[in-house]
């Protein structure tokens, strides 16, 4: 009973981390972009760049965290009662922990490769 208890809160705190990490992604890319719209002074640019940097290594993170528990929630074929439970309690946080880890990392990667081209007027 123990070991299950341990391995049902570490499915919670693997989940939690990965979307802590994710929102955390998030919010740099809209911190960047409030800094790179009003920037304190002149010389600052490219933050908008570097929020998607940092939103790609954030939601890495929390692609990593729910990789650890992967093998417990999405199981291969078997008929274990244990891993049906956990598919049907975590399936449903885990996959969108899953989409907003996975959605962080690709707008993340346009804005750290493109994120530069809406403001290059404005550096002039």
């Amino acid at each position: 009973m123990n070991q299950e208890n341990d391995l049902h809160q570490g499915i919670r705190s693997a989940i939690s981390k990965s979307l802590l990490f994710s929102c955390a992604g998030v919010l740099s890319i809209i911190v960047s972009l409030y800094i790179e719209l009003n920037p304190p002074n002149a010389n600052i640019n490219y933050w908008f760049q570097r929020g998607g940097s940092v939103a790609v290594l954030l939601s890495a993170l929390a692609e990593y965290q729910l990789l650890k528990v992967n093998p417990d929630i999405n199981y291969a074929k078997s008929a274990f009662a244990a891993e049906t439970e956990y598919k049907e309690r975590y399936g449903r946080i885990f996959g969108f922990a899953m989409y907003l880890a996975t959605g962080t990392f690709a707008i993340g990667t346009l804005i750290w490769g493109y994120g530069d081209i809406p403001f290059i007027e404005t550096w002039k």
